[in-house]
């Protein structure tokens, strides 16, 4: 889950989002993980995924599969090598579809909903994320 957020986060990709203060020190200074590659890929349920990770545009399966327009990312960090990477968009896809864990047509709510988008990625675990290219 991504922290709640504190004053010095103002300008951070989530600013209007909750954000879990614990989990956002965590990342940031035990494992050092710069606020540009902080990617949400679990959720509890769709009310977290509302409070986390954007809004969620479609229901493509009731309680097992949903559309979901996230929030834009931090700006990327250049210097990173993995900002050069030609997959990278697929971390920061606007359109995602989150899967719970036990939904096995995950494949087919993708093709369904996003066969067509370039910048888009599947997630799935509680939901969580499965990128597709």
């Amino acid at each position: 889950m991504i922290a709640r957020q504190s004053p010095s986060m103002r300008k951070t990709r989530r600013a209007k989002r909750c954000v879990d203060a614990t989990a956002y020190e965590q990342v940031t200074r035990k494992w050092a993980l710069p606020p540009c590659l902080h990617v949400p890929i679990v959720a509890k349920d769709q009310a977290a995924i509302e409070d986390h990770i954007g809004e969620v545009v479609q229901v493509i399966s009731p309680g097992k599969a949903l559309r979901v327009r996230c929030d834009p990312p931090e700006p990327p960090e250049e210097r990173l090598p993995i900002f050069s990477h030609p997959n990278v968009s697929t971390l920061f896809a606007r359109d995602q579809v989150w899967v719970s864990p036990g939904y096995t047509r995950y494949r087919q709510a993708w093709r369904k909903t996003l066969a067509n988008c370039n910048q888009c990625a599947i997630r799935g675990d509680s939901y969580t994320v499965w990128t597709a290219k």
